[in-house]
């Protein structure tokens, strides 16, 4: 049996994948949320979450991209006593604790880069002491067998980004410069860039797709799926209709905080209704009100796949 628990860590990502064999338990957790949450219950930190189902170890933790409100609850499963066997990301700095300087005068976009990816390479540098596991994945689609029955497939949206993330970031990281404007791109394709993860048990799959955009990847060969995660928090570049078109899926995952917000149109009407219009039931991880259907909280969305294929949705 396979569970997947879409936490309820408001404007963030937390995603925790269990299959169930017997007595044994195998976990990965897709994202850690923010480092806190202003929501308030059932709304919580990753962590928080973590401990009230007595999870202790986590086999494999994913980190999909570094921005706060995926990587920032990282530190804090530690922190909470969770054993981690193996971090995989796009990135590993090459010098693990070592610190970007930041200009006083740099722009926003530069600031938010440099805060995120310098508590990156503390975080790594903890891990490492931790004897946590690190793999930072090769640029192109990598498939991993989880386990007998649970496969993934980890897919780099654009390789060609990822090398340029990887320059920029390494030269700061060692004390040298890059040019502003490629120091800009590096920080705003984060969200493009991020790491779709398809999940595959008993003839199932499951679209993980973290934040990246619609528009990105709806041109490709996109399969089509049973259970799909919305990119972005399901705002306005969440999905295309081309992309839901391909991608046909039952059962669809917005993970959003209480509020909407205007200027990123998040969660977004027209997204839902996409979704809504290609045959798929729509779930908030926190309270909305989109005027369809009545305002839920819960700790967590819930699916359950038997090993037939059959799914069980939130009740």
């Amino acid at each position: 049996m396979l569970r997947i628990r879409f936490f309820n860590v408001g404007d963030g990502d937390a995603i925790l994948v269990e299959e169930f064999t017997g007595v044994q338990v195998f976990r990965v957790l897709i994202d850690t949320g923010r480092t806190e949450v202003v929501e308030g219950a059932p709304a919580a930190t990753c962590a928080a979450h973590l401990q009230r189902a007595g999870v202790q170890r986590l086999d494999k933790v994913l980190i999909s991209h570094l921005h706060i409100d995926h990587s920032g609850g990282l530190a804090a499963l530690s922190d909470a006593g969770i054993e981690i066997g193996e971090l995989i990301s796009g990135y590993i700095p090459a010098q693990p604790g070592a610190m970007m300087r930041c200009p006083a005068n740099a722009e926003k976009t530069i600031r938010n880069m440099v805060n995120h990816l310098n508590r990156w390479s503390q975080d790594i540098d903890r891990l490492l002491a931790l004897n946590v596991s690190l793999i930072e994945l090769p640029v192109s689609q990598f498939n991993v067998a989880l386990t007998e029955k649970l496969s993934a497939d980890i897919i780099v949206p654009d390789p060609a980004s990822s090398r340029l993330q990887k320059e920029v970031w390494d030269r700061l990281f060692q004390g040298g410069k890059a040019p502003l404007q490629r120091q800009i791109l590096a920080a705003k394709l984060r969200n493009p860039n991020s790491l779709r993860v398809r999940l595959h048990f008993a003839g199932r799959e499951v679209e993980l797709s973290a934040d990246c955009y619609g528009m990105v990847w709806d041109r490709g060969a996109v399969q089509p799926c049973d259970i799909f995660k919305l990119p972005h928090h399901g705002d306005a570049k969440s999905v295309t209709p081309r992309l839901v078109r391909k991608l046909s899926p039952q059962y669809a995952v917005i993970c959003c905080g209480r509020g909407y917000n205007p200027d990123k149109d998040r969660p977004s009407a027209r997204a839902a209704k996409l979704l809504r219009n290609a045959g798929a039931q729509l779930w908030y991880t926190d309270a909305f009100n989109d005027h369809v259907q009545p305002v839920m909280r819960w700790p967590s969305v819930d699916f359950v796949i038997r090993e037939s294929g059959e799914i069980l949705p939130p009740a």
